[in-house]
């Protein structure tokens, strides 16, 4: 019996076999329509997005025209409506969604909010994570990464099960001077942190006590999704002979991480994701990529959705619902078309 993923792949398959069109070796294109814009929210000076269910934020960072905020949408049929926010004392950096309740890095710690109103965002907890940068929420954790105070690199463990209760359990931290850390995801028990050195590989299957199981020394890294037992990173944009593709990285053996393949993107890649068990990559000139890694070293484009001059600087995924940001324009919010939707569960954890 053919499964949803399967059905789904020769759904694709034989789209490609109708659409291909001439690109380079490198670079296989396949527009299949199957993005379909789901709603839009202007923001100025756009940062990270999040989503789950029909609600999505997006996080806007202060200058000299705004203030830092979380702007809450909510979107539906007929488009998408901002219809509260929240602002911190002084600054902000990054959100997670789960249900209705927010996590936002931001002030040196992380925050906790009650969006059950999602007009009148309420706080419920707060915890001083010594400037806390990149978060991922994984059940009832949330994952912290920071540079840290004086340049030394931290990760904190923050039991969120009682988002008005925030405990946190364990912590990491490396010496002064340690790579500037640029992204984080987690699946399981594995924690993947991209930093300037390249990629940190973290054990956290005891949250009090986490270990450092295993580091690639590639390179800056920019950002950095899990698939499955891969790791797929982009680099940095200082590295221009890289920084157009993304690499896929075996995991299997974490204190041995192995490149395994690579796709060569039309422009640089600013952003990745798992959605579904495959691998997004938002670009700076040429759209958003859906990215089949059944073969993880050769990765195959299955579907491609472009607006001119979009730049999609970080993306949020909560299937089938996907959300990109764009640092000059705002807010995307993406979905399926009906005829390419079939149920699936995402997979992009590690498995033990």
């Amino acid at each position: 019996m053919d499964t949803p993923r399967t059905t789904f792949r020769r759904f694709a398959v034989t789209l490609l076999a109708l659409t291909t069109l001439a690109a380079s070796p490198a670079t296989t294109r396949a527009d299949q329509d199957c993005f379909t814009i789901r709603g839009r929210q202007l923001s100025a000076h756009a940062g990270p997005p999040a989503v789950s269910g029909s609600m999505s934020a997006i996080v806007q960072h202060g200058s000299w025209d705004s203030r830092p905020m979380v702007r809450i949408v909510l979107f539906g049929p007929f488009g998408a409506v901002e219809v509260g926010s929240w602002s911190p004392t002084r600054f902000i950096e990054t959100i997670a969604l789960d249900a209705t309740t927010a996590f936002v890095s931001a002030d040196h710690g992380l925050f906790a909010l009650d969006l059950r109103v999602p007009s009148q965002p309420q706080f419920l907890d707060f915890i001083d994570l010594v400037d806390a940068q990149h978060i991922v929420l994984d059940g009832e954790r949330v994952y912290v990464a920071t540079t840290g105070d004086g340049g030394s690199g931290w990760f904190d463990i923050v039991n969120v099960g009682d988002p008005a209760d925030l405990q946190q359990m364990g912590q990491l931290t490396w010496t002064d001077g340690d790579p500037e850390k640029n992204a984080i995801d987690a699946a399981g028990e594995t924690v993947v942190i991209a930093d300037d050195g390249g990629l940190l590989i973290l054990d956290v299957g005891d949250p009090y006590n986490p270990v450092e199981a295993g580091r690639w020394s590639g390179g800056p890294v920019h950002d950095v999704a899990l698939v499955g037992s891969h790791a797929v990173i982009t680099r940095e944009p200082a590295d221009p002979p890289s920084n157009s593709r993304i690499t896929v990285l075996d995991l299997a053996d974490p204190a041995s991480p192995d490149p395994v393949g690579q796709w060569q993107a039309p422009s640089t890649v600013l952003s990745v994701a798992e959605y579904g068990g495959n691998v997004l990559a938002g670009t700076a000139n040429d759209g958003l990529y859906l990215i089949d890694l059944d073969d993880p070293a050769h990765p195959t484009v299955l579907d491609h959705w472009d607006e001119l001059g979009l730049e999609i600087t970080d993306l949020s995924t909560a299937w089938p619902t996907i959300t990109a940001s764009s640092s000059d324009f705002g807010l995307t919010i993406l979905g399926l078309a009906p005829e390419c939707l079939s149920p699936r569960i995402p997979s992009g954890r590690l498995d033990h």
